[in-house]
């Protein structure tokens, strides 16, 4: 069925499944490989190469998938709270603009990340390759982790929390519009419904 929310819901399902997946590659696997001394291979030379291309696309997929539950928390609103607007305002044509806006977005902001971290090579001994992954100059520097991923990170949570608390107010403006409707039609049936005493 081709409707908005299953389309956001596909995305979300896609990102989070990238996040599982670079989740067990970045630890799950490189863990069980030193708790169990097994696939040595994997946790000396493979995991040590392969972790500065998954780290940015673990990190691409977790802000997609924040901001794709935040559309369809939005999307989910706007079906209950405006039932008669949702075939207007959430169609599959909106939907795939939001999935593909927020992927855009993700991967915009993230771009950094690919130029966080590398790999370097270690001798432990005969035959005995070893890899480890450091992080780079640019990593290391001050401004990049003030204005990148402290400044920029808190100006994205602002901005959703004046969104949310804008939300608050809303519903709150349209919570008290409906009390007063109701009061003043419950109001006006009471004194329709009193008849004039007949003195029997």
């Amino acid at each position: 069925m081709r409707s908005s929310i299953n389309c956001c819901l596909i995305g979300l399902s896609v990102f989070d499944m990238i996040v599982a997946l670079t989740a067990i590659l970045m630890w799950g696997i490189p863990e069980i490989c030193r708790y169990t001394v097994a696939m040595m291979w994997y946790y000396r030379e493979l995991s040590p190469k392969i972790t500065p291309f998954i780290y940015p696309l673990a990190l691409i997929a977790h802000t997609g998938s924040a901001y794709l539950t935040v559309t369809v928390t939005l999307e989910r609103y706007v079906a209950v709270c405006q039932p008669l607007k949702v075939r207007s305002i959430c169609t599959y044509g909106r939907a795939k603009i939001y999935v593909l806006s927020v992927t855009l977005f993700a991967v915009l902001y993230n771009l950094p990340r690919w130029w966080e971290i590398t790999y370097k090579e270690c001798d432990i001994g005969e035959d005995v390759r070893h890899f480890y992954y450091v992080a780079t100059q640019l990593r290391n520097d001050n401004n990049y982790k003030q204005i990148y991923i402290m400044w920029m990170f808190l100006v994205v949570i602002i901005k959703f929390e004046e969104f949310r608390k804008q939300q608050e107010e809303q519903e709150r403006a349209d919570l008290e519009l409906a009390l007063t409707l109701s009061r003043s039609m419950t109001t006006g049936k009471s004194q329709t419904s009193r008849s004039p005493s007949t003195g029997l």
